[in-house]
């Protein structure tokens, strides 16, 4: 993740940083203007978890989860991140309904099998809408546990601008 890169001139003149480093989830948490305290952070790797753990945010090791019988039946909702679809959950997916769970995994706009063209996407709103009308579609009681790739922006902002 790198905030600088729209304003870089050249390619390197400003580093990549990745998990598991800290400074990476930080910059993500900066950019994504959230609170990591109200975070949920799903990783299968854990060491990202225990990275994502020492900057605050509340964690899940997946690998546990496949295991753990207490989060049984409940509802993932898995959105992509940037460039991606819901394809980028083919290994996740799978493993969370054979382990019991409900999953739905979704394309935004302009992505994978959604048919707007990316030109007609002109506000993370826009972008969101997919997920939006997700949301708006659960029943009044349903809960879900929402799980992003690569620090979606779209799904903090979803979850603020939501009703309930």
């Amino acid at each position: 993740m790198n905030p600088n890169l729209p304003s870089s001139t050249r390619p390197n003149e400003f580093p990549v940083v990745l998990k598991p480093s800290m400074e990476a989830m930080e910059i993500a948490l900066r950019v994504a203007e959230v609170d990591p305290r109200r975070t949920l952070f799903l990783d299968d790797n854990i060491r990202n978890v225990a990275a994502g753990k020492a900057v605050g945010l509340r964690t899940v090791s997946l690998n546990k989860v496949f295991r753990r019988s207490r989060l049984m039946q409940k509802h993932f909702v898995l959105v992509h991140g940037a460039c991606h679809g819901s394809w980028c959950w083919y290994k996740i997916k799978p493993r969370l309904e054979s382990a019991g769970h409900r999953v739905t995994a979704l394309d935004l706009a302009a992505s994978r099998i959604n048919t707007k063209a990316i030109q007609d996407v002109h506000s993370l709103a826009e972008y969101s809408e997919p997920l939006l009308e997700f949301i708006a579609s659960l029943g009044p009681e349903e809960k879900v546990i929402l799980g992003e790739h690569q620090f979606h922006l779209g799904a903090p902002w979803t979850l603020q601008t939501s009703p309930s």
